[in-house]
């Protein structure tokens, strides 16, 4: 069986959950130092995806022809050193001191020249890497580098998920304003609702071995 015939067949064997209460992508609301949480999706059918993922908040902006970026999350702008930007439809083009040029295109070009829009590049660990340039100056930065998928049923206050590759679990849950919290005996482990739902791709790991 290969790879796409035994994904359907995981999915055709989930039942539809008795409530939404967490349908959706939902980010672990604590990282490492270096970014690296977990995000969880929950979709209709009962069939759910869980991803060990690079989640970065920073902020930019564009002054004077050239854009800057925070380099930590909760930093402030540097505005000493910035790059020479030239925004088109379909994405834009940095151009360092050096004259070294990063290009990025948009996953669906649009019709004005603006940055704000999501983007997708192969990343230099070799994995895909996700951007999304908001209008009010933050970009998020996703780097999904290993996933599971598989099914879940709920009951009452219960979640139980299963997959291929481990017997079924089972946690406590409580979904309520944003904020879903997961309990099982290591522990609680709680994650935010991403309003505008799965904007990158965490199912399928599209990963090349970086050249050396």
């Amino acid at each position: 069986m290969d790879l796409v015939t035994l994904a359907l067949a995981t999915t055709l064997a989930c039942q539809v959950p008795e409530n939404d209460k967490v349908v959706g992508l939902w980010e672990s609301t604590a990282v490492s130092r270096g970014g690296i949480g977990h995000n969880l999706e929950f979709r209709e059918d009962g069939s759910y995806t869980s991803a060990v993922t690079v989640i970065v908040d920073l902020t930019y902006d564009i002054k004077d022809g050239s854009f800057y970026m925070s380099h930590n999350k909760d930093e402030q702008i540097n505005y000493e050193k910035g790059k020479q930007i030239e925004i088109t439809e379909s994405g834009f083009t940095l151009t360092d001191e050096n004259g070294e040029e990063e290009m990025k295109t948009k996953v669906t070009p649009g019709t004005e020249k603006t940055i704000v829009g999501k983007y997708k590049y192969r990343h230099y660990s070799g994995a895909i890497a996700y951007e999304k340039y908001t209008s009010d100056g933050i970009v998020k930065f996703r780097l999904p580098m290993n996933s599971v998928s598989g099914c879940y049923l709920l009951h009452k206050n219960t979640i139980t998920i299963t997959h291929s590759k481990k017997e079924p679990s089972e946690m406590t849950y409580e979904a309520s304003d944003g904020l879903l919290n997961l309990k099982d005996l290591k522990g609680k482990h709680s994650y935010n609702l991403v309003p505008e739902g799965a904007w990158y791709q965490s199912k399928e790991i599209d990963y090349q071995k970086p050249t050396e």
